[in-house]
């Protein structure tokens, strides 16, 4: 009997990440609760909405908690992961980085 991989959930992100970009996002998640994996793809966004920055960040952190899945950010601008990281209502969130951690690091898989 062969193990069948489930693939990653994957989006790309919209030019405009706002508060209706998340909850359609949202809302397409629960049909991806069994991937281990959630890459969101954000190369195309060039405005982000305070809100919709907080809520992205919130349901990316339900995301992992419920399924176990990681979650990563791909292709943000250097200065809107900045705005992001920054962002003043995030300490509500908690203090996790995950987010924006390289998927292809392995911590322990370097002697440097």
């Amino acid at each position: 009997m062969s193990a069948t991989l489930i693939p990653p959930a994957w989006y790309t992100l919209p030019t405009l990440l706002d508060g209706r970009v998340v909850d359609v996002l949202r809302q397409r998640l629960v049909s991806d609760t069994r991937a281990p994996r959630l890459i969101l793809d954000a190369g195309r966004v060039r405005r982000m909405d305070p809100v919709g920055a907080l809520r992205l960040w919130a349901v990316c952190a339900e995301f992992t908690r419920e399924t176990g899945a990681r979650v990563e950010l791909l292709h943000l601008s250097p200065a809107l992961a900045a705005r992001l990281r920054h962002h003043p209502l995030l300490g509500l969130l908690g203090d996790d980085d995950l987010l924006f951690s390289d998927p292809l690091e392995h911590p322990g898989d370097s002697t440097r």
